[in-house]
C-alpha cells in the first residue's frame, strides 16, 4: 500500500456526548460536541498478556498474545471550557441528580443516595449514564462509549485567566464494550458560545458570613463508581454503584487577605463551621447563571499566596452534610 500523505492537527478531533434514555445503550442522535482543550487518547482497557508460557525455546510465541476487553474498566479525562450546554449535563451526571428550582441548582443532599442504575433502567435526562463518541477525522474510524458516568468534576475561574471564563475537567468511565470503527454521529449540535463566567457571581461573595474579594476558586465533585456484574455476550455489567464509599465536594479559593479573611487561620484552628456563597443576587432562591453554596464547610489549612497584585489567601474548604439542607448546590 502507497504511504498516505494526511496529516491531521489534534483540533481536528472532536468529542461529543448525550445523555441515554435506556442506561448502558448507546444513544448518538443529535449529540452535543464539547469545546474541550485537546483531544484524548482514546481508552480500550481490558487485559492484555505477553508473558512466555509453555513450549520449545525460551521464547514468547504469537500464540501467547491474550487480549480481552469485554467487561473491562474504561477510563479518560478530558477538559474543555463550561458552556451552558454542556457543564449542567456533567454536573447532573457526577451528582446524578436532577436539576432543582429556586434556585435551578444540582444539590447534593446530607442523605444522598444516588437512583437504582441497572442496565436497561430508563432516565429522561442526565443522571443515569452519558454516551461519548470520540470523533476521528478519518471517516469510518470513531469511537463510541456506551454506558459512561463522570467520576470527577473541577470547575475552575480566574479573573487574570480567559477573561473570566470558566473552565472544566472531567474523568468518565464505562464498563461497556467500546464500539470501534464507527461512522461519525450525525446532527450533531455544535458547541455554544454563551458561557459561565467567574464575575457571574458578582451580589453575593461570603466566607463565614464575610464578604470577601475573590481571585480565582477551583470547584471539586467527586463521585466513586463501580460497575458491577456481567450480563450479554459483551460481559457489559448488570449494575452501577455510586457514592461508595461517599460522594465527596470540595473547594480551594484564592481570596484577598484583609480584615474580613485574616481570622479564617482562627477558624481553621478551631474547626468551625463555614458558610460559603457566591452567587448574583442577594438571596439565595433568586440566585441564576452559576454559583455554588456550601453551608456545612470545614476548612483545611489556608496559606498566605503572595503576588505582585498583593497578599492573598489560599483557603481549602471540604463541604460536610449535616442533619438537614445540603451539602453542596451549584447553579448552572
Amino acid at each position: 500500500m502507497a504511504i498516505d500523505g494526511t496529516f491531521y492537527s489534534p483540533h481536528e478531533f472532536r468529542l461529543a456526548l448525550k445523555a441515554e434514555t435506556a442506561l448502558g445503550s448507546a444513544n448518538t442522535s443529535s449529540m452535543q460536541l464539547l469545546n474541550h482543550d485537546g483531544i484524548y487518547s482514546p481508552v480500550v482497557g481490558g487485559v492484555e498478556e505477553h508473558a512466555v508460557r509453555s513450549g520449545i525455546g525460551r521464547t514468547e510465541k504469537a500464540a501467547d498474545h491474550y487480549i480481552n476487553t469485554k467487561g473491562a474498566r474504561k477510563q479518560f479525562s478530558f477538559s474543555g471550557i463550561a458552556d451552558q450546554s454542556v457543564l449542567p449535563i456533567l454536573l447532573g451526571n457526577v451528582m446524578s441528580v436532577a436539576v432543582g428550582a429556586s434556585p435551578a441548582s444540582y444539590d447534593i443532599p446530607w442523605n444522598y443516595a444516588p437512583p437504582a442504575l441497572t442496565h436497561g433502567a430508563t432516565f429522561s435526562d442526565a443522571t443515569g449514564t452519558l454516551t461519548f463518541a470520540w470523533i476521528s477525522p478519518e471517516s469510518g474510524r470513531s469511537k463510541i462509549y456506551p454506558g459512561c458516568v463522570v467520576t470527577r468534576l473541577t470547575i475552575n475561574g480566574r479573573h487574570q485567566d480567559d477573561g473570566g471564563r470558566l473552565h472544566f475537567d472531567a474523568t468518565v468511565i464505562t464498563g461497556y464494550k467500546v464500539s470501534d470503527d464507527q461512522a461519525s454521529p450525525s446532527g450533531m449540535t455544535a458547541y455554544p458560545a454563551t458561557y459561565y463566567f467567574i464575575y457571574d457571581m458578582n451580589t453575593t461573595r461570603k466566607v463565614a458570613a464575610s464578604d470577601i474579594v475573590l481571585n480565582e476558586f477551583d470547584l471539586d465533585i467527586e463521585n466513586p463508581s463501580f460497575y458491577r456484574g456481567s450480563q450479554g455476550s459483551n460481559g457489559d455489567p448488570e449494575i452501577i454503584s455510586r457514592g461508595v464509599p461517599g460522594i465527596r465536594a470540595a473547594g480551594k479559593l484564592n481570596v484577598v487577605y484583609d480584615g474580613n479573611t485574616a481570622g479564617l487561620f482562627g477558624s481553621h484552628e478551631a474547626g468551625t463551621t463555614t458558610t460559603v456563597e457566591f452567587s448574583n443576587h442577594a438571596t439565595w432562591s433568586s440566585a441564576s447563571t452559576f454559583g455554588f453554596k456550601g453551608d456545612f464547610g470545614k476548612l483545611e489549612l489556608p496559606s498566605l499566596s503572595a503576588a505582585e497584585a498583593g497578599m492573598g489567601i489560599d483557603i481549602p474548604v471540604v463541604f460536610k452534610a449535616s442533619t438537614s439542607g445540603d451539602v453542596l448546590q451549584v447553579i448552572a
